[in-house]
């Protein structure tokens, strides 16, 4: 269950408006998936435990028994469940783990055409190529037809391909470029790099950012706090905690202004000052007020924003409301339907604000918030200080994550551990009354007990001559349950994005919400306890770390809450 906080965005995959991916939409009903139409009406009735969105007439699914496979439109397994994972297809190949976790590349009949192979990694195509790590070589890259183009050497990274080139990243951690014959066009010297966009790459050097064309010349000098991507021939920059807008011989088009990285759509962008949202054309000129708490681009004619009672709604060019704020969460338009969330479940909106389908599902298999042009922030750093920029939606997005993953029952502490529990994880023995684990996706788990979890007893051990010695051994109680989980979950593994100080309260907020409780402030963080049985739930955070606390004993969180690792 705890790998899932990490996965569930890799889960949600967007969904662009194309008419394949919206032909047919994954809903979740109860723990199944699903496919509707976008009446609603359901054309693959719900009995998968994970579905990814039809792309070229296939989609995959994952069965109740936790086994991969491919189905077509009308729900039929065109590729039999037989694999631990499976992505989508990318250039006619798809990119799949076997159950004894070897990973190929396989075509649309089943049929492997790259590996499988025991590997560190592999990611899908893009531009043609893929690139496999071996365990015992650099990374390998392989076109569609299974031929094995190069192999890099002293690399320990290595990008998809954009723009007909690939970052890199050097032993020494420095990064480069590579072409579609493995050869080093730009060597490994930045601290950082971004992808080619329209000829041009954002790089950092000795924390300042600057651009670079395709030969690896300097065409804008290292002078800003961050860089993004050119787009219409313009690019957002951080110079001073401002954004601006540059054209690309690095004249301010825009002058840094704006307290959020600001993209364009359409001739406009949604821009913030302060704590409200407005919006500006090309030439910085406000044409929208600042007045909103939340607001993306205009698409389709349409902006999405949200009013000071978080509810969401969207307007015309002109500021005025299309479709009042009503909805608990919306998604900006895909051709004329936008995906909504009211009262905790989703549904689907026309143009005209009325329902197309009434809330009904309890999860939609698209990103609902990648439909925002929330730009990917980066670190950057500005008076000896690391900042992580972010926006609502994105924290939001790791929040229901969270949620959805780990308080999905109607019991807010619900969630349980023995020492038995801490076997399945690499994990260490801090005393006889704590365990310290890192699951699978990254999170750190500790466990805080009452009563001791083992004895030590006497045992007898040979040497290398062969005389029998005394020691000691433990012997665990492998029942004793915790009086304390904490979970430790690192931003990167939420995503760039999201800053844990925001995150923090908005969690407790939507778990007040969802289980009709008071958290009340506890040192540095917030607490809610059952009074008829003392059990409990907390969330804390630090710069870097959010921390939820399933407390199972409150003498035990009262016994640790004074501990500086608690």
């Amino acid at each position: 269950m705890l790998m899932c906080v990490a996965l569930l965005a890799l889960q949600m995959i967007s969904c662009s408006s194309s008419g394949d991916n919206l032909k047919l939409i994954p809903v979740k009903t109860g723990e199944k998936w699903g496919f509707v139409d976008r009446t609603g009406k359901y054309v693959i009735n719900p009995q998968f435990k994970n579905v990814e969105p039809f792309k070229n007439g296939m989609a995959a699914v994952q069965t109740m028994d936790y086994k991969f496979g491919y189905i077509d439109e009308k729900g039929s397994f065109v590729i039999n469940p037989q694999f631990y994972d499976a992505d989508s297809f990318n250039d006619g190949l798809a990119l799949v783990t076997s159950e004894n976790d070897k990973i190929g590349y396989i075509n649309k009949k089943g049929n492997y055409i790259i590996g499988p192979f025991d590997c560190e990694d592999a990611i899908p195509f893009s531009d043609g190529l893929a690139f496999v790590s071996p365990y015992d070589s650099g990374p390998v890259c392989y076109d569609k037809n299974g031929s094995k183009i190069f192999e890099l050497q002293d690399v320990s990274m290595v990008y998809s391909y954009k723009e007909g080139l690939a970052r890199i990243v050097g032993v020494d951690g420095k990064y480069g470029f590579i072409d579609k014959k493995g050869a080093v066009v730009i060597n490994n010297q930045f601290d950082n790099v971004e992808d080619f966009s329209e000829g041009l790459a954002a790089f950092e050097q000795s924390g300042k950012w600057g651009y670079i064309d395709k030969s690896g010349k300097i065409v804008i000098n290292p002078q800003y706090n961050m860089a993004f991507q050119f787009n219409d021939g313009v690019a957002a920059v951080i110079s001073g905690g401002q954004c601006g807008i540059i054209d690309k011989k690095g004249n301010y088009v825009i002058n840094p202004q704006f307290d959020n990285v600001v993209v364009f759509r359409d001739g406009m962008a949604a821009f913030l000052s302060g704590e409200s949202y407005g919006f500006i054309d090309k030439k910085g000129k406000i044409i929208i007020n600042p007045q909103f708490d939340l607001a993306d681009n205009f698409r389709y004619g349409l902006a999405i924003v949200a009013t000071s009672n978080e509810k969401f709604g969207f307007i015309d060019k002109n500021g005025k409301y299309a479709i009042t704020p009503q909805f608990d969460f919306a998604t900006n338009f895909y051709d004329n339907i936008a995906f909504v969330k009211s009262n905790g479940k989703y549904g689907i909106i026309n143009k005209e604000g009325k329902y197309v389908v009434n809330p009904q599902f309890d999860m939609l298999g698209i990103d609902i918030y990648e439909s925002f042009d929330s730009y990917e922030f980066r670190e950057w750093y500005d008076n000896n200080k690391n900042y992580i920029t972010n926006s609502y939606a994105s924290n939001i997005k790791a929040a229901n994550s969270i949620i959805q993953t780990l308080f999905a029952g109607d019991d807010p502490c619900g969630y349980h551990m023995t020492v038995d529990d801490f076997g399945n994880y690499d994990n260490e023995v801090l005393n006889k009354y704590e365990i310290r684990a890192e699951d699978e996706a990254g999170i750190e788990i500790n466990g805080y007990f009452k009563n001791p979890i083992y004895r030590e007893v006497k045992s007898y051990e040979y040497d290398r001559w062969g005389d029998r010695y005394e020691t000691k051994k433990r012997e665990y109680h492998r029942d004793e349950p915790c009086g304390v989980i904490k979970l430790s979950i690192s931003g990167d593994k939420l995503g760039k994005e999201v800053k844990i100080k925001t995150l923090a309260p908005l969690m407790v907020s939507l778990l007040e919400n969802k289980y009709g409780i008071k958290m009340e402030k506890d040192d540095d963080r917030m607490v809610w306890f059952d009074a008829s049985n003392q059990k409990g739930l907390g969330v804390g955070s630090s710069s870097y770390y959010l921390f939820i606390y399933f407390i199972q004993d409150k003498s035990v969180y009262d016994k640790e809450r004074n501990s500086t690792s608690f």
